[in-house]
Parts: C-alpha cells; sequence; structure tokens
C-alpha cells in the first residue's frame, strides 16, 4: 500500500485522517534539518483570524504524550538539527512531552534546536532554553507582518510590537502573505526589509484557503511570483539562505515542510 500527502485539507480532514508529523528539511542554500510537528493541549491565544491548525489539540496530556513521543522516535540526528513546532507554542505541551524532547536532543546529538511560541510565552523563553543546557535554542515567531494596524486585523494579540521589540526574544519570524488586503506587495516588500536586517531567518508563508474566512488572492500571489522581490529571494546569496518561502499551493515556491501537515492518504 502508498502513501502519499495531501496538503490542504480542512482541518477536521486532517483530524479524522491523521496529519503527516516528521520530515526532513534539506533543500539547497538552506539550514538542513529535521522538522516535526508535535500536539499540544491547545493555543493558549487560539484567535488568529486565518489560522485553523489550531484544531490539532487534545486535552488529554497522556494521548499527546503517547503520539509525540512516536514522532520523536523518527528524529535521527542526522543533521544535528531539528526544528519542533506544534498548532500552538512550545509551552503549551505536556510535561512528559518535554522531558521526552530533552531525553532526544541528548541522544540524538542535537546541538541547534528550533521551538516556536507566542509572545505571550516571551517572559518564559530564558526559562525554556535552561531546559537544553547542550543545544543552541532559537525561537521563531510568527508575528506575521510588522504593520501593526493589519497585525491587529489579523488578530495576533501581540500589541504594538515593532521590530525591534520582537528581536529582543526571538531569532526567526513567520510573515503571512497571498491573502486579501489593501497594501499588498508593498506591504510585504516592507516586512522583508525589516526581517532582512534584524533577523537571522525568516520565513513567508503564503495562505492558502481552509476553514476561515480569510482567502487566498491569487493574482496577488501571481504578482508576486513574478517579482523583483521574488527574485532577489531565490537568487541573492544572504537571502536565499536567511528565507524560506512555503507554499501549499503553487510549485513555484522554492521551499516546503516536506508535507508536515499535510494529511496521511493510502491509496
Amino acid at each position: 500500500m502508498n502513501t502519499h500527502i495531501d496538503i490542504v485539507q480542512s482541518a477536521q480532514e486532517r483530524k479524522e485522517i491523521g496529519m503527516k508529523r516528521y520530515g526532513i528539511l534539506n533543500y539547497p542554500d538552506s539550514l538542513h534539518r529535521e522538522f516535526i510537528l508535535l500536539r499540544g493541549l491547545g493555543c493558549g491565544w487560539e484567535r488568529c483570524t486565518f489560522c485553523d491548525y489550531c484544531a490539532d489539540k487534545d486535552t488529554d496530556a497522556q494521548k499527546n504524550y503517547q503520539l509525540n513521543k512516536s514522532v520523536l522516535a523518527n528524529v535521527t540526528g542526522q543533521f544535528r538539527c531539528l526544528q519542533i513546532v506544534s498548532s500552538g507554542s512550545f509551552s503549551e505541551l505536556d510535561f512528559q512531552t518535554i522531558t521526552a524532547i530533552q531525553s532526544t536532543v541528548i541522544e540524538k546529538n542535537i546541538n541547534y534546536l528550533i521551538l516556536e511560541t507566542h509572545t505571550m510565552y516571551e517572559r518564559q523563553l530564558p526559562n525554556i532554553r535552561a531546559l537544553f543546557p547542550t543545544a543552541n535554542v532559537e525561537f521563531i515567531v510568527g508575528a506575521e507582518t510588522f504593520d501593526i494596524e493589519l497585525r491587529y486585523k489579523l488578530n495576533k494579540g501581540q500589541g504594538n510590537r515593532t521590530v525591534e521589540d520582537y528581536t529582543k526574544h526571538y531569532e526567526w519570524t513567520n510573515l503571512l502573505f497571498g491573502f486579501e488586503e489593501e497594501n499588498g506587495l508593498s506591504r510585504l516588500e516592507h516586512d522583508v526589509t525589516l526581517a532582512m536586517k534584524h533577523f537571522k531567518r525568516f520565513t513567508i508563508c503564503m495562505f492558502c484557503d481552509n476553514d476561515t474566512p480569510i482567502k487566498r488572492d491569487p493574482k496577488l500571489v501571481d504578482e508576486f511570483y513574478k517579482s523583483e522581490l521574488f527574485s532577489f529571494l531565490t537568487t541573492d546569496p544572504t537571502a536565499r539562505f536567511k528565507c524560506e518561502i512555503l507554499d501549499d499551493c503553487d510549485i513555484r515556491a522554492p521551499h516546503s515542510t516536506d508535507g508536515v501537515g499535510g494529511v496521511l492518504m493510502d491509496i
């Protein structure tokens, strides 16, 4: 029996069928790493207008641990670099899962660990780093944009933070693009300029339609892929290493998460 990944699915389908949770990111000019999606107790914010991945949760910590333990068992340490995401923040993982992550980091000789949290947990970041004394721990924040007015419309719950505020705590950021908005490409150009200057790395996540009212803007997406900005991000050596562009809906995107977050379908 063969398996393929169907990425663009509803939250309900992902919940009923099951998601791919382990992948390898090793495309050229990128940070080679293992990439895993764990399940938490639930996003503490869960109000972003564009997100339906917060449905990947369970209030039963033991069930989460059993699932997450099986995902962690896939980690080989081949790159000594591991990125862990969940449909929320690292702080929302259960205690047993966090203990299992600690063991995995030691046993697989992981020396570079990448985690993601909402800004509501930014005061906890020093304590989280201390859990992994043998690894360099860096954090990703889903700022989505440095346009404060737009960020309020996306209901990110991050207040009036500037790019300088973010970089006090986070080394990476995610930027969201490709949905219907007023400023379009000029907004992304400004965000990229700031991200290139202030962050170690950043990801541009192209929006795909999901169970939320937010809609993808095909014309805006096409404009991006034909733009000088896209050309710069995919040809300039520094930009190629700092920026990853993810789009589950368009093969023009140069990067992917190896199907992680997509639905496993038997055919």
